[in-house]
């Protein structure tokens, strides 16, 4: 069974979005995931977050994105138990279709 929810809002000239996640296999025990991102100048992503599978360490990670309706880099830093810290960059390119709503 798995529910999940996000909120978004401005507040202060910022955009912001809340995210909740929450997983419950037959054999494991419940998972729960939180997020939280803010919207910087509409193109800077500051993202903090939260997830109970990690079995690694806290759980906790965080990460910065730059916002582009075409174009998009993320950095993200997320523990790794034994193996130290892992820091994880994405690229994403979208054509065609519909352009993504601006922040």
């Amino acid at each position: 069974v798995r529910g999940a929810g996000a909120f978004m809002f401005d507040l202060f000239d910022l955009s912001h979005t809340l995210a909740l996640d929450i997983s419950k296999e037959r054999s494991n025990d419940t998972v729960v995931g939180l997020g939280a991102e803010t919207v910087v100048a509409k193109v800077l992503a500051l993202r903090i977050g939260f997830n109970s599978r990690n079995a690694a360490g806290a759980g906790v990670s965080g990460g910065v994105g730059w916002v582009n309706p075409n174009f998009g880099v993320d950095y993200a830093v997320l523990p790794y138990g034994d193996l130290g810290v892992s820091h994880r960059v994405s690229v994403t390119a979208r054509w065609g279709g519909e352009t993504p709503a601006a922040q």
